[in-house]
């Protein structure tokens, strides 16, 4: 038969309670840690709880992507982006007009104006 204690220990374990957290809160309510520790040790083991060094690792590459995408997506180059280039050839109004020029009946072009 199963000890109901075992039972509160691995439900609490379930609900995401370190081992410690358990431990400390039944020797509160006035187990024996000895008893308790020794459940705990017929428990199959929960997955480890992550040290203080892999949440800070965690954090920072974290960090590292959000900025990585932050300047991917606020540094692209002019090269990257497809302008409409304005194809309309327009003359420089400083630029000197040409001259008109006519064409004879005979076929042969003259200027005007000189």
């Amino acid at each position: 038969m199963t000890d109901p204690l075992l039972g509160y220990i691995e439900k609490e374990l379930n609900k995401g309670f370190s081992e410690k957290d358990v431990l400390e809160k039944l020797v509160a309510t006035g187990y024996k840690k000895e008893k308790i520790q020794s459940l705990l040790q017929e428990l199959p083991k929960h997955h480890a709880e992550p040290t203080k060094f892999e949440l800070v690792i965690a954090v920072i590459v974290i960090l590292l992507l959000i900025v990585g995408a932050f300047f991917m997506i606020t540094n692209t180059e002019s090269s990257d982006i497809v302008k409409k280039e304005d194809t309309t050839l327009k003359v420089p109004e400083e630029m000197e007009k040409p001259k008109e020029f006519y064409t004879e009946p005979s076929g042969i072009s003259r200027l005007t104006g000189s």
